[in-house]
């Protein structure tokens, strides 16, 4: 590589990172150039990072306090058999609502 170094090559402008990075912007880089630069450098790509299972993203649907609060007055709902009896509990559930 010739020119001077740069740290930022997205800060500067073509010509200058062209020059720091020893290409001509007329015929750009060999095939052989090619090789040679990902030989020593890699992939101009990013780092993946691992994929979230589904399960994972499944179970973080619940991880709010509203859902929790439901799951928990549902669950108890179907416990008492009434869906009236809900959050209030037994004392809403009177005899007359429950005609046998």
């Amino acid at each position: 590589m010739g020119g001077t170094a740069v740290k930022a090559p997205w800060a500067v402008t073509v010509d200058t990172a062209a020059e720091a990075f020893d290409v001509d912007l007329s015929v750009g880089l060999s095939n052989e150039e090619v090789a040679e630069r990902r030989e020593r450098h890699g992939w101009n790509e990013l780092q993946k990072e691992p994929a979230t299972p589904l399960w994972r993203l499944v179970l973080a649907q619940f991880d709010d306090m509203l859902v929790k609060v439901r799951i928990y007055v549902a669950r108890d709902a179907c416990i008492l058999h009434h869906p009236s009896c809900g959050v209030l509990g037994l004392q809403a559930c009177t005899a007359s609502t429950h005609s046998v």
